[in-house]
């Protein structure tokens, strides 16, 4: 596991560009209506989820993961949205996300299978986009900004919190009992799906190869954070199986 904090040390961010970065961010998300926070695979690579975590939970905005970060944050907070795969996931997250006046994408890799296959509509002068690479709020590009110090000093930034809770919410993994009537219905992939989330315990690690089984995934109310894993960058076939054998060593 890497450490941000041990990545391109020799390059640090340049102070004033990071404070006009943040003031300018700020300043957006105080002013949003209805802000969301992208929860990305970057922030577990690079280990910044406790930041990240203690970030969302001191502003109350509530938080989204795209396919591939699924499994990066626990899926059972109160401020959890669920899966945001443009028209490939609930329409009540889609709706959520697409409609919020200040996406903060907090290193978050925007990809086709990340966008739903060319089915999001998102609208990049209403993000605050920053990736171990980059850094965008709105159509204004900061240049050497890192992550780990825009997220940590989001932190400190002054962001107002926020007390509203009307928002989507992850499903839940509940036991389910099996009817004489159920048993008698056509297996399909949403009903096999819904019996394997009555399955899923704390214990339960998820691994999921591309097709049927990577997108139906998109909702199972996986527990723990880190207990979802898929390889919804490159869509490799044949991943489940090696995952399998890794997760289990």
């Amino acid at each position: 596991e890497i450490d941000a904090r041990t990545v391109d040390d020799h390059v640090p961010s340049n102070p004033r560009t990071l404070a006009a970065a943040l003031a300018e961010a700020t300043g957006w998300i105080n002013r949003a209506k209805q802000p969301v926070i992208f929860f990305g695979v970057e922030l577990y690579r690079f280990g910044l989820e406790d930041e990240a975590l203690a970030l969302i939970e001191a502003s109350g905005i509530p938080a989204a993961v795209t396919l591939l970060d699924k499994g990066a944050i626990e899926e059972r907070s109160p401020l959890f949205l669920g899966v945001y795969a443009g028209g490939l996931g609930r329409d009540d997250v889609r709706r959520y996300v697409e409609e919020s006046d200040c996406l903060i994408m907090l290193g978050t890799l925007l990809t086709d299978i990340n966008l739903g296959i060319a089915t999001a509509n998102i609208d990049p002068a209403k993000c605050i986009h920053i990736t171990r690479d980059r850094l965008s709020v709105g159509l204004h590009t900061y240049e050497n900004v890192r992550l780990d110090d825009f997220v940590c000093g989001l932190a400190d930034a002054g962001i107002t919190p926020r007390l509203d809770r009307d928002h989507p919410h992850a499903p839940v993994a509940r036991p389910v009992e099996i009817s004489d009537a159920e048993r008698e219905t056509p297996v399909t992939v949403a009903h096999l799906f819904d019996r394997l989330a009555s399955y899923l315990t704390e214990e339960t690690i998820v691994i999921a190869d591309p097709g049927d089984a990577l997108f139906a995934s998109i909702d199972l109310p996986v527990q723990e954070a880190r207990a979802f894993l898929s390889p919804a960058f490159y869509a490799s076939l044949g991943f489940a199986v090696p995952a399998a054998i890794g997760a289990q060593c």
